[in-house]
């Protein structure tokens, strides 16, 4: 029987492994450093009642839109599945999206209570405009604190039985990267998180007792509705990048960690320590990477330093993860068509979910009728776990969302297209196309030629001049501080390897490309436009 609350699933990996470890956390990110906290699901799920009982008696009930801004670790999942139990509706704001847009978000999805650190409590007051409509503050704290606040941890644990929840009520805000645009809140319903941990479970191979090491905090809130074990990394959540390689791999080496979640850029970090110091992590069996297109080379090279691992990479976003899956294997298949510039294969739809592609279209989709196979369009997915609404921004959900037939359909932003099979081609973002009167570049089919460059590490299309008749150009970043000397020719040799790319001639040099915070892998190609204007091509 499938729970109608998020939390049971937790309670029912309590009964099939009470004492097994739900949580370790070290001390420190110091390989030297060997001291942990283990808590097992047990000792979680007790967590969990006693944070809700603690945010029920301070006024938090059915509904409450409860602000979390705690750091990974016990006190964030044991507070989340608290909320779940009582029926209140965690929102999450990414602590690396700048202050002044974490402000807009928090101003815009008017929370009532807060949940946090003491630092976040202290915020609170500072900011008071922005967080004008907050009435409840807890602390996750044992005692009082200077900043104000309750306590949530001083109530002993409560057997009272968990809210029943309807499919449709809310169940969490989530906040989108903001990699294109303004991050919006993305309105999770219960069946959403439901379908999500049944997906996972169904075709992810997902084992009760492995152990996994989330690279996106985020992921961690799921575990324990999987059965899964999490080793938290030490990971500034606002920064992942700086992550440290050794800490990582000591992590996987030291629990013989089954299984992780990345994103690309963060596990070319964990290989290239990997090789300096000739060590391989043999004991995962699964290794999962999302949030920007995975290059085979890297799949390459996960082949040989976790030997024992399927690698995997699915296809979503936050308004619906997942959509498609693809295996490592058969990227390594689509390879010399993706170096290219067909795009990436990221796989086919997931049983339930539906793929189409339509004709690219303005600010809003009111019907569509599906393009033919190998034809790039916009890609529009529709399945369980794709979200209806935005939180208090009804324009961004009437141009998102379509609904035909009862069915609603979610616009991705991104183009591709589907080839004879039914597997999904990704083609690059629709708002980084480059469109020349009748000819369109997209970015990921173009950047897949100079990527081959031997001293690019990165490449970006940007468009120059006004949109329907722009010039294209490339930037590069490459590995090295100093450009070689014939960077140019060699580049324009790689132009004319290609008819889609044949006409680019302009080029630019960037010593470190923006990205995205949760990923950074998510080039900020529109910025990069701008900071090219008035500067001289190499």
């Amino acid at each position: 029987m499938t729970p109608d609350n998020v939390a049971a699933f937790l309670d029912q990996e309590v009964q099939r492994q009470h004492e097994a470890p739900a949580l370790i956390i070290p001390h420190s990110d110091n390989p030297e450093h060997r001291d942990v906290d283990r808590v097992s699901f047990g000792e979680l799920r007790a967590r969990s009642l006693r944070a809700a009982r603690t945010m029920t008696a301070n006024g938090i009930t059915r509904g409450t839109r409860t602000l979390i801004m705690i750091p990974p670790g016990l006190d964030l999942i044991a507070t989340v599945y608290g909320c779940f139990r009582i029926g209140a509706v965690p929102v999450f704001i990414d602590p690396g999206m700048g202050i002044q847009r974490m402000c807009e978000c928090i101003a815009r999805t008017q929370p009532h209570a807060l949940v946090g650190i003491q630092k976040a409590v202290f915020l609170s007051r500072v900011f008071g405009r922005t967080f004008h409509s907050l009435r409840i503050r807890l602390t996750t704290t044992m005692y009082p604190s200077l900043v104000g606040g309750s306590p949530l941890w001083r109530w002993a644990e409560d057997t009272k039985e968990d809210a029943i929840m309807k499919d449709d009520d809310p169940a969490a805000i989530l906040f989108t990267s903001g990699s294109t645009g303004s991050p919006k809140g993305v309105l999770m319903r219960h069946r959403h998180f439901v379908a999500q941990i049944r997906m996972l479970k169904e075709n992810f191979n997902i084992q009760p007792g492995t152990l996994d090491l989330p690279l996106l905090p985020v992921f961690s809130l799921f575990n324990p509705s999987l059965g899964m074990g999490s080793v938290i990394p030490l990971i500034d959540a606002s920064k992942p990048i700086t992550l440290s390689p050794a800490h990582v791999v000591d992590l996987v080496e030291r629990f013989r960690v089954g299984h992780s979640f990345g994103a690309p850029v963060l596990w070319a970090k964990v290989f290239s320590h990997l090789k300096a110091t000739g060590r391989r992590l043999n004991s995962l069996q699964q290794l999962l990477m999302a949030g920007a297109p995975v290059p085979p080379s890297l799949i390459e090279e996960a082949k040989g330093l976790t030997p024992h691992a399927v690698v995997r990479t699915p296809y979503g976003a936050t308004e619906g993860l997942p959509i498609t899956l693809i295996d490592g294997h058969e990227i390594l298949q689509c390879r010399e068509q993706s170096e290219s510039g067909a795009g990436n294969c990221v796989g086919r739809p997931l049983p339930d979910n539906e793929v189409r592609i339509v004709e690219p279209q303005g600010q809003s989709l009111n019907d569509f009728n599906a393009l033919p196979a190998n034809k790039v369009g916009e890609i529009i997915v529709s399945g369980p776990t794709v979200t209806d609404s935005y939180d208090a921004l009804p324009e961004a959900t009437r141009e998102a969302k379509v609904v035909i037939d009862g069915t609603t359909w979610h616009r991705m932003g991104d183009l591709g297209y589907l080839d004879e099979t039914g597997r999904l081609w990704f083609c690059g973002r629709k708002v980084h196309r480059v469109v020349s009167g009748d000819r369109t570049l997209h970015s990921v089919c173009v950047e897949a030629i100079f990527n081959a460059h031997p001293k690019v590490h990165r490449s970006a299309l940007i468009g120059m001049g006004e949109p329907g008749q722009q010039m294209p150009a490339v930037v590069v970043e490459l590995k090295e501080p100093s450009a070689p000397p014939n960077l140019k020719q060699e580049l324009l040799t790689l132009a004319h390897s290609q008819a889609h790319t044949r006409n680019i001639d302009t080029f630019f040099t960037h010593p470190s490309f923006p990205v995205d915070v949760r990923h950074n892998a998510k080039i900020h190609r529109n910025e990069l436009a701008q900071w090219a204007l008035g500067r001289k091509p190499i």
